[in-house]
């Protein structure tokens, strides 16, 4: 807020219950057309203060706007406006079309908070306690009680743009080149003189992005998109850390462009779901309490992601994705959402697996056209038809022909899940059998409610898992399983080398869920 010069109120009347004024400067202090826009200052008559909206500006020195309400009248003679309409302070709202509006919110101890503006991007402001939409920081009389709303610049030395406020025992807060911690410095609560902001860490946040608390952690994504933070309290330094939790998958995000967006779904997985520049999802499953941390990544079969949110629903968090698509020479953008993961003690079965891109679904008596996937036209279609994989399909005229007719059809894109190993750890009689040739015999996989899967050293060289797994012929023409839960296990026929990296991929829209992999290791010493 800023302090100009005292106007004079020239004239006031009522139409229609607005108060309209015209107000005259003493010095030119309004911006031409650009004030017009609703901005909003405040008038102060004795200890009355006045709110006045700009709607038309006539001069640099004369505006014409609305007052909240009446000016009040002369204290000594009660026929006569206070002071002949001469205010005694003038004070220029914060937020208008020219100095621009806030673009983080966050609450805080009863607080409602705003912070960046196009003018002020470093500032928060704090509403009154308890009273949310109202901004005053002063009382009528121009006191200041600890109630009264807060404003506070963060002086760090930068252009240091706010990216996003987090509540929590203190306010934190992330800027465009480090990380903040705002507390009452003495005893009681946060008010205009009780207020202190001390900066904790300089790694910058990117803008604009959110942060998400877990538990005592809160969870940001680093200046250039590359890393996600961890910010801790450290007791033994009274202070907050901000780890890199991707340190040892800091090329899945460097090499897709960088970081833009960040969700979390919480139920019935905890992950941060990242949306990457080069348009691929990536996930970060995350439980601290557990020890778990770990990246995976997601391309969109025939589509790049722009955005993502997590919605709650009553049993789970809904995944939500707008999808940029070229279907039939157009491009197009779809809001497509994550399914739930496949499980028989949910209730699904072979018939309700969906494991397709951009799909939809068919249920009703038997039929062999199926309607509705204009959205498609052009696309090469599979589908799931009574719990069988059949296609490929061309989608024409938003209608795809089955072979047989079924009651129960998913149509949709397919897309191939890998598992690439590290070389694994299996120790020596020497120490480490890292830079030693090495084999694996046997692995063993604890999988839940899977269909048979590929394997093999390299991508170019995989093979079907054998049929005794999953008791069934797999090279019969139509069969794919039965569903496993248990060990599968197998030969990887891997050469002796010093890394003995073996691949597990599902190039079919099949469920495969891995528990545990358990590998056999051989060493050369």
């Amino acid at each position: 807020m800023w302090s100009f010069t005292y106007p004079a109120i020239v004239t006031t009347l009522q139409d229609d219950r607005a108060i309209i004024v015209q107000v005259v400067a003493n010095s030119p202090i309004f911006n031409g057309t650009d004030d017009a826009d609703g901005k909003q200052f405040r008038l102060q008559f004795a200890s009355q203060w006045r709110g006045f909206t700009v709607t038309q500006v006539t001069s640099p020195t004369t505006a014409v706007g609305t007052f909240t309400d009446y000016i009040p009248f002369d204290l000594n003679n009660a026929a006569n406006i206070y002071s002949g309409g001469f205010a005694d302070n003038f004070r220029h709202g914060a937020w208008n079309s020219v100095d621009g509006w806030p673009s983080i919110v966050g609450f805080y101890d009863q607080r409602l908070i705003w912070a960046n503006t196009t003018s002020q991007p470093s500032t928060l402001w704090f509403s009154q306690s308890a009273d949310y939409a109202n901004m005053a920081p002063t009382e009528e009389d121009a006191s200041v009680i600890a109630t009264d709303a807060i404003y506070a610049t963060i002086a760090s030395g930068n252009v240091d743009p706010i990216t996003w406020i987090r509540s929590g025992q203190v306010l934190l807060i992330g800027t465009f080149s480090g990380e903040y911690e705002i507390v009452p410095p003495g005893n009681g609560s946060l008010g205009p003189t009780n207020i202190s902001i001390t900066q904790q860490s300089a790694y910058g946040s990117l803008s604009p992005t959110n942060a998400f608390k877990f538990g005592v952690a809160t969870i940001f994504l680093q200046r250039g998109g590359n890393k996600v933070r961890e910010m801790l309290y450290q007791f033994q330094f009274n202070a907050f850390n901000s780890k890199d939790i991707s340190i040892v998958s800091e090329h899945i995000m460097r090499t897709r462009s960088g970081a833009k967006q960040m969700a979390y779904q919480v139920d019935p997985v905890s992950i941060f779901w990242i949306v990457c520049n080069n348009g691929d999802l990536v996930g970060c499953t995350y439980d601290r309490d557990q020890d778990i941390v770990a990246f995976h990544p997601h391309t969109i079969s025939g589509g790049t992601v722009e955005s993502a949110a997590v919605v709650p629903n009553s049993t789970r968090d809904d995944v939500y994705l707008v999808v940029n698509r070229t279907v039939g020479g157009s491009t197009v953008r779809y809001i497509e959402m994550i399914s739930t993961m496949f499980d028989t003690d949910a209730g699904d079965t072979l018939a309700t697996m969906n494991l397709l891109d951009c799909s939809a679904t068919y249920s009703g008596s038997p039929a062999t056209n199926i309607s509705g996937l204009a959205y498609l036209n052009g696309e090469t279609v599979y589908a799931i038809a009574d719990g069988k994989l059949v296609g490929p399909f061309t989608v024409t005229a938003g209608t795809i022909t089955l072979g047989v007719a079924a009651s129960a059809v998913i149509v949709g894109l397919t897309y191939t899940s890998t598992f690439g190993s590290l070389s694994p750890e299996g120790g020596s009689q020497i120490g480490t059998s890292q830079g030693k040739r090495k084999t694996i015999k046997e692995i063993s996989i604890r999988v839940k409610d899977s269909l048979p899967f590929k394997h093999g050293a390299n991508l170019s060289d995989l093979t079907l898992i054998d049929a005794a797994n999953f008791g069934t012929d797999l090279n019969a023409d139509g069969s794919q399983g039965a569903l496993k839960t248990g060990d599968v296990r197998f030969s990887p026929d891997l050469a002796w080398d010093q890394q003995a990296t073996y691949y597990i991929v599902q190039d079919q829209p099949y469920p495969l869920t891995i528990d545990s992999l358990m590998p056999i290791l051989v060493s050369n010493e």
